[in-house]
């Protein structure tokens, strides 16, 4: 063997001025807070199917498919405001926020078990779209200077 030239040391592999994460890019459609909501429309489909699923056998007929009925409407409701995050991501974050906590609210004052069925999750969704919606309200406070200034 003859003698080969050895690697450069390790630390010259380090860069040289690391930057840090910028974080999510908002300005992508990507970025902009709409799988949260799209995340709402499908649990609450899964769960609607789910519901009347548990539920055939023990509530009558009809009621069984008026909760079919209301949640899928509620999925299909957050998959318009799924859509219409692309104009206005803001708005439709705190729309959904909003129908989310109130629903959840209304159903805990009728079965108040039903507030911690599923409180994980909850904690979960409602975490991401106040971050979202935090994100997009400094993008349209940015985006509403900037249009000021010019």
């Amino acid at each position: 063997m003859e003698n080969q030239p050895l690697p450069p040391p390790l630390a010259s592999l380090k860069p040289s001025a690391a930057k840090p994460y910028p974080g999510p890019d908002t300005s992508s459609p990507r970025g902009n807070g709409r799988g949260w909501i799209l995340a709402l429309a499908i649990l609450q489909a899964i769960g609607g199917i789910v519901v009347f699923a548990i539920t055939q056998g023990s509530v009558e007929p009809h009621v069984a498919g008026i909760m079919l009925v209301f949640l899928l409407g509620l999925s299909a409701i957050y998959v318009g405001l799924w859509i219409w995050g692309k104009k206005a991501p803001f708005a439709a974050l705190l729309t959904a926020l909003i129908i989310f906590l109130t629903v959840h609210l209304l159903d805990a004052v009728f079965e108040p078990a039903n507030l911690f069925r599923g409180i994980i999750v909850k904690v979960i969704l409602v975490a991401g779209l106040s971050t979202a919606l935090k994100k997009a309200y400094t993008k349209k406070r940015e985006a509403e200077l900037e249009a000021s200034q010019s």
